[in-house]
């Protein structure tokens, strides 16, 4: 973004790239969530990059969201998400609405976008009923008329693996950076790729040949190494919540969200 009033905002790389960490170091979010929306809603210097950071966490949520729930392909997603940033984030500035007193910020993102989105269907639905165009069909306006409606699981489900996904970027990171392959190793083989690829356990007598451990010392790599996941998940859930308590329900919302979807 070149400037507050810029005409478009890249998402190239977020459509590639939709689960890297915004920051690259391995120490905590930079501020809590609520300090960037703030920082996000103001008119200071450091606005645009705050923003960008922000966005950057949300922004596969939203497309994935767009696609399930409008059944948008994804180039017209793209489009759509491009104008919502576009119009109503920094032309109109909605951030600064956000009231953490109110509901979670995800939430008011998702129902700004699903006003956006709406608003825009009806606006097509009114250009086909003039005329000029023809009369729009019944099925297009159920169309519209059902995605008015409550906003359904598919970004909380689509946000939930965000947020694994960020815990499990964070992990990897802490274990390149302490050349702890082992823990990693361990980690992958007997949890991450069983549970996102539905893959057999690697037996553990094939893991004490590849780290030349004894069975024991394996099994303590496992505990350790799933320890040091719970502690990046929940440093991920905190940055989002409002204070311990919170981070504790958004914990177990996360579960219950994943597991209600199989994800």
């Amino acid at each position: 973004m070149d400037s507050y009033h810029s005409k478009a905002i890249n998402l190239d790389h977020l459509s590639t790239r939709p689960c890297v960490m915004a920051d690259s170091s391995l120490s905590p979010f930079p501020s809590t969530h609520w300090t960037m929306v703030g920082h996000a809603g103001a008119t200071d210097s450091q606005r645009r990059r705050v923003l960008g950071k922000l966005l950057e966490r949300y922004i596969p949520a939203m497309r994935s969201y767009l696609v399930g729930h409008f059944r948008f392909d994804p180039d017209r997603a793209n489009d759509l998400l491009q104008s919502f940033l576009t119009d109503k984030i920094l032309e109109e500035d909605i951030v600064r609405l956000a009231d953490r007193t109110r509901g979670r910020f995800r939430n008011f993102l998702v129902r700004a976008l699903n006003r956006f989105a709406v608003d825009k269907l009806r606006e097509e639905g009114a250009a086909k009923r003039s005329p000029a165009a023809g009369l729009a069909s019944l099925e297009e306006a159920a169309v519209v008329d059902q995605a008015a409606v409550a906003v359904p699981d598919v970004f909380d489900v689509a946000w939930g693996r965000r947020v694994l996904e960020l815990a499990i970027d964070r992990m990897r990171q802490e274990c390149d950076a302490g050349a702890r392959a082992d823990l990693w190793g361990v980690f992958e083989a007997r949890v991450l790729r069983p549970t996102l690829y539905d893959e057999e356990p690697l037996p553990l007598s094939q893991l004490v040949t590849r780290f030349g451990r004894d069975a024991a010392q394996v099994s303590n790599l496992l505990t350790t190494s799933k320890r040091m996941f719970a502690r990046n998940l929940r440093e991920v859930v905190v940055a989002y919540a409002v204070d311990e308590h919170d981070a504790e329900e958004e914990i177990r919302w996360l579960k219950r969200i994943l597991s209600r979807h199989g994800a």
